[in-house]
């Protein structure tokens, strides 16, 4: 677990009570998440809201297969099931199943990683970042 969030307190005291403290990595903050990323098997972001998360578009840029909660820009980056799984935010049991089926099938998640790295070279950003503007200006006008 990466970060400082308003729920560490509560991770924390979740992994003592299922026993799993030996099992978890809580790193607190973070500057350089380089030799973090390349650590993960899967990335997984599970918030309620969001925009468009810069911790997604690295781990895709990694080549991580991610999942990831169907909220905000989120869905505009994730093209499920090519390159990450998306679930409905604030479901355990679906991020649970997702993370299993992915590491059940390590083939299909590296392919799911690829994909997502595909997706970032070839200019999810700067398209995503043209859009916004083309749709601003267009209010303007």
């Amino acid at each position: 677990v990466i970060g400082n969030g308003p729920e560490k307190d509560r991770l924390l005291e979740m992994a003592g009570k299922l026993g799993i403290m030996k099992q978890v990595i809580f790193t607190g903050f973070q500057s350089d998440i380089v030799p973090w990323m390349k650590s993960l098997d899967i990335f997984c972001l599970t918030s309620e809201e969001e925009g468009l998360p810069q911790s997604l578009l690295e781990a895709m840029a990694f080549g991580k297969p991610v999942v990831v909660s169907s909220v905000g820009g989120v869905t505009e980056i994730i093209d499920d099931p090519m390159c990450g799984i998306l679930i409905p935010p604030g479901d355990p049991m679906a991020l649970s199943n997702a993370v299993i089926r992915l590491l059940h099938h390590p083939e299909k998640a590296k392919k799911m990683g690829q994909a997502g790295k595909e997706r970032i070279k070839r200019g999810l950003l700067l398209d995503h970042t043209l859009d916004q503007m083309e749709d601003i200006y267009r209010t303007c006008l």
